[in-house]
């Protein structure tokens, strides 16, 4: 009997260099297509906050330096502003209305006018007072400690009050024991919770 004997190369129907290229091959497509994509959202990303902000600006409010990661607003703001970050921090008092477009704002002064945000999480701190009202659009939660003498309008799934309990859109908000009739219905709420 005459058996052949083959190498580890043979075995594997080459040299393990050419699985070394071709494993390095697609690691590094794997990296271009991850980069190109990782672009790709953040010009996206970039047309929607541009489009958002030029509604803003349409309403009067003046945009205020560019994209932060983090703001912080400790003094005072006369007239209508807009402000663009992933999380921008209210400390000072605004005389007018003023525009967020973020991620997560926080807000420990007192506004005068309306809030308008467009983001995913606001928080009015119990410092917070707000003269106006809040409007929000795809907020997933607002988080009201302090002061909103207007109403909460939008587009939110879910609020909770300074009780600490949370309002589901479409449903009539509790303050202090009584049934506050002033709530609107979330823009996303089913027609049945709007009757």
């Amino acid at each position: 009997m005459n058996q052949e004997v083959l190498t580890p190369e043979e075995a594997q129907g080459g040299s393990s260099g050419g699985c070394l290229k071709g494993c390095l091959i697609v690691g590094v497509s794997g990296i271009v297509l991850l980069l190109a994509g990782i672009f790709a959202a953040y010009l996206w990303l970039s047309g929607y906050v541009d489009d958002k902000a030029k509604v803003y600006e349409d309403k009067g409010f003046q945009r205020q330096g560019t994209w932060s990661q983090f703001l912080q607003l400790q003094n005072d703001i006369t007239g209508k502003h807009l402000y663009v970050g992933q999380i921008v921090r209210l400390q000072g008092n605004v005389d007018n209305d003023i525009a967020f477009i973020a991620q997560i704002v926080e807000v420990y002064g007192e506004v005068k006018g309306d809030i308008h945000f467009t983001g995913q999480q606001l928080m009015i701190k119990s410092t917070a007072k707000i003269h106006g009202n809040v409007e929000v659009q795809f907020a997933q939660q607002i988080m009201h400690d302090g002061t909103i003498e207007g109403e909460v309008r939008g587009d939110y799934q879910m609020l909770m009050d300074p009780h600490g309990n949370y309002v589901i859109p479409g449903q009539k908000t509790a303050g202090e024991g009584e049934a506050d009739d002033s709530s609107t219905p979330s823009d996303n709420a089913t027609a049945e919770e709007k009757k």
